[in-house]
């Protein structure tokens, strides 16, 4: 899953550095060709989203501020502070007392877990039955009799498969024996709320910024810069000093933008018609795309930004799922909006709406001088 979270960081005036901006562009502008000629690769795509927002000292300080910043809370993290080690010795015991894996009995006897490579790799069981993958000419799944020498046997005791309670542990859980604890298990970083992160990522214009502002980065980001462009004398940023976002034009966008979709929406469900070739579908009180209710037949325009993080006495306007704060990570705690009814809406709204004061009240604390950085992060 991913969410955008708000991580401030203090970022000094840069030196400017000319020979390492034309280094950077000169590795860009490899990548793009090598994209051009090579759309598959992978790895340059990657490579290339990055060097975007390196180009200026500006945007290379950012990426290490944010890196050095969101690392103690990351999945694999081995902050010492907070550690903490995850006992699973019952929950071994008791699985090798009565557990059951589904397993195969190779042509050679051999009993193998169903995700043994020597099995899934070549065999699957269709209707009970072990069949081979992409056999002869027309790659088709057969009872070959490769596939007829072995025999399915589905719930076979864990007991049976490994030979100790050590043995599940390290072959199936991946857990190990740790003496200085006594027991099966592993460290957990506790803090932890991401295992991935991308500055801007899938939210690319998280800040808009005056198109002569001096220190902002476009980020993590794949587009072209004329994708960046906003109203006129403005451009999308995923990071800029809070001073030089241009709050007031931010929250005259929003605003506009959400009486436009309230009142297609409203239309729309008003009339039962909706655009060709559009993701969203009627339900018997509103209408439901991208994974939440949309519109809730009734709901005020109040309502309806309120439901969507942008009230119109919330001062920013940006509202992302977290922020990390200097005492630790805060989120929304929101899971996919989709209320049923107007009383649910109306509940939504509530929420949403606290969320988006409370927001605000976290940036007004925040120094002008601050640089704050919209980061996709995936858990």
């Amino acid at each position: 899953m991913h969410f955008l979270t708000l991580v401030p960081v203090t970022v000094p005036t840069q030196e400017p550095d000319p020979v390492k901006d034309i280094l950077v562009q000169a590795a860009l502008m490899e990548l793009r060709e090598k994209m051009e000629n090579e759309p598959k690769d992978f790895m340059a795509k990657i490579f290339a989203s990055e060097l975007t927002g390196k180009t200026t000292p500006f945007g290379r300080a950012v990426f290490d501020a944010v890196y050095e910043k969101l690392d103690p809370y990351a999945v694999e993290s081995d902050n010492p502070a907070e550690q903490e080690f995850i006992d699973c010795t019952e929950e071994i015991r008791e699985e090798y007392r009565t557990g059951t894996v589904d397993c195969v009995r190779l042509a050679d006897g051999t009993v193998v877990d169903r995700f043994d490579p020597r099995f899934r790799n070549r065999f699957s069981v269709k209707d009970g039955k072990i069949v081979q993958n992409h056999f002869g000419p027309l790659h088709h799944k057969k009872r070959s009799k490769k596939a007829k020498k072995m025999i399915w046997l589905p719930n076979y005791p864990k007991k049976k498969l490994y030979r100790s309670e050590r043995e599940l542990a390290e072959k199936y859980y991946g857990y190990e024996y740790l003496p200085e604890e006594d027991a099966y298990g592993y460290y957990s970083n506790v803090a932890a709320f991401y295992d991935w992160h991308a500055i801007g990522g899938r939210w690319p214009h998280c800040f808009l910024v005056p198109e002569d502002c001096p220190e902002y980065t476009f980020g993590d980001y794949e587009g072209t810069e004329e994708e960046t462009k906003g109203p006129e004398g403005y451009r999308w940023v995923a990071a800029a000093r809070k001073k030089d976002i241009a709050w007031d034009a931010m929250t005259q966008l929003a605003l506009a933008q959400h009486e436009n979709s309230y009142l297609l929406l409203k239309k729309a469900f008003e009339t039962k018609e909706l655009p060709e070739k559009s993701m969203l579908s009627f339900t018997e009180n509103g209408i439901h795309g991208l994974l939440k209710t949309l519109y809730i037949d009734g709901e005020s325009e109040e309502i309806f930004r309120n439901r969507n993080g942008h009230p119109t006495d919330s001062k920013y306007q940006f509202t992302p799922g977290g922020y990390l704060a200097e005492d630790g990570y805060h989120d929304s705690c929101f899971t996919f909006h989709c209320p049923k009814d107007l009383k649910e809406a109306e509940a939504e709204a509530k929420s949403t709406r606290a969320w988006a004061l409370e927001l605000d009240a976290f940036i007004d604390g925040l120094d002008d001088d601050t640089v704050l950085v919209g980061v996709d992060c995936h858990i």
